[in-house]
């Protein structure tokens, strides 16, 4: 597979790929550490850098800046060190450590569940020097990718619920010095068909490749069918497809940590007969812009929103699971289709497990968005538009890692799209 690809895929937030484009290749190796928590080491909030843009599509006035890249390895060894670029570019297989059968939770006739438990994940000391991968986006951020061995295969998966956990089963999270910027499983043999084009001619690249699920800090569940039944459709992992787990996760502790990734998948054995295939794509509000800018406030401004009008369906099917990602700051995410509003996926921030003191102020990072789940017939030529809003007086954002003023925003609805 080829490092740009892996560079690409890397940085998924909220369960939200980069495109396997030359704009977010670039998008990423200029901003590639600029994410995480402020820079600070008991800092909460994170995710990744994108371009911004005014209502009317065009870079927001003053809105933009970055980051520049790492510096490159000092030496060959350097670059083989485990959790190092080369362990993204050829990964080595990573046995499923356990797998328990459990009640499944949807209505789908002949359902099962299963919780799969991979680990341990060694996570440095807060501060300990990490091995040179441009895909880190955290200054305390450990890599990790392997392939999946143990995954579930020849199942049409349902959904899938992820989290990570310490050897004695709690929950790893920003309360206790965890910041899971993201892990998913991948699968490596299947492209996600991408349903969108650009009115104004720019190009819409689908993902490298397909995700299955995974989390980060906010978002930890994925849905590739329809509740109500009214649509027979899932997501179908077949015996010869190889399964990639990608994470990174930063350590704001002093002392090393062992965590393990864990993900409950209901699923259906093999693929079912007359099932359409529903897979997951990201639809940002600078999808057409065509530039590898991130979303910065405008100028003076604490209250803006950005939008992206220009997207246009050009394969037939349904959207149907629907969540929006954003970063400290951020409200909501909103989707029209053909000026209909189809989803407002609102944040929520704060609780016990989003909740930090940092030099003595109270701060409440985003812990959970809210979703939408009906299925949304789609035909060639209907529109689609996103609008992300953001109000910086009532949510702060986060800082720039490392110093370097205030973290950019995003903007992003992340769908379950399955073509007829």
């Amino acid at each position: 597979m080829k490092t740009s690809t892996i560079l690409t895929l890397a940085p998924l937030v909220g369960l939200a790929l980069a495109a396997p484009s030359a704009r977010y290749s670039h998008d990423i190796q200029t901003f590639a550490r600029r994410d995480g928590p402020a820079g600070a080491h008991d800092e909460p909030a994170g995710g990744e850098s994108h371009e911004g843009m005014d209502m009317g599509g065009e870079p927001a006035e003053g809105g933009h800046g970055g980051m520049s890249m790492p510096k490159g390895p000092s030496s060959f060894a350097e670059l083989m060190e485990p959790g190092g670029i080369m362990d993204s570019i050829m990964p080595k297989g990573l046995k499923v450590m356990s797998t328990k059968q459990l009640t499944a939770e949807t209505k789908v006739a002949g359902a099962k569940r299963m919780r799969i438990r991979y680990g341990p994940f060694k996570l440095k000391p807060s501060g300990s020097p990490q091995p040179w991968n441009p895909a880190r986006m955290d200054p305390d951020g450990n890599e990790f990718s392997y392939i999946a061995e143990g995954f579930p295969k020849d199942v049409t998966i349902l959904t899938t619920n992820s989290t990570l956990e310490y050897s004695n089963g709690t929950e790893a999270d920003v309360n206790n010095g965890v910041y899971n910027h993201h892990f998913l499983f991948a699968n490596q043999n299947k492209q996600a068909v991408n349903p969108i084009g650009c009115s104004n001619g720019n190009t819409s690249s689908g993902l490298p490749m397909s995700v299955i699920g995974g989390a980060s800090e906010a978002n930890r569940n994925t849905q590739f069918y329809v509740p109500d039944g009214s649509q027979n459709i899932g997501y179908y992992v077949s015996p010869n497809d190889q399964v990639r787990i990608s994470s990174e996760l930063a350590n704001y502790s002093p002392i090393e940590k062992d965590i393990y990734e864990v993900t409950d998948i209901e699923y259906v054995e093999g693929k079912v007969p007359g099932s359409l295939e529903s897979n997951l794509q990201q639809l940002s509000v600078t999808t057409c812009l065509g530039n590898a800018e991130m979303v910065e406030a405008p100028a003076g401004k604490k209250q803006f929103s950005f939008t992206a009008d220009k997207l246009v369906i050009d394969k037939p099917g349904y959207i149907l699971y629907r969540r929006g990602h954003l970063h400290d700051g951020g409200n909501d995410v909103s989707l029209t289709h053909n000026g209909k509003n189809i989803c407002t996926s609102k944040a929520i921030y704060g609780g016990p497990k989003h909740t930090t003191v940092i030099d003595g102020k109270k701060w409440e990072t985003i812990g959970e968005m809210t979703s939408c789940e009906d299925a949304v017939e789609v035909k060639p030529g209907d529109t689609l538009a996103v609008t992300a809003s953001y109000d910086l007086d009532a949510h702060p954002a986060r800082e720039h890692s490392g110093g370097g003023g205030m973290g950019g925003e995003m903007g992003l609805m992340v769908i379950m799209f399955a073509p007829k």
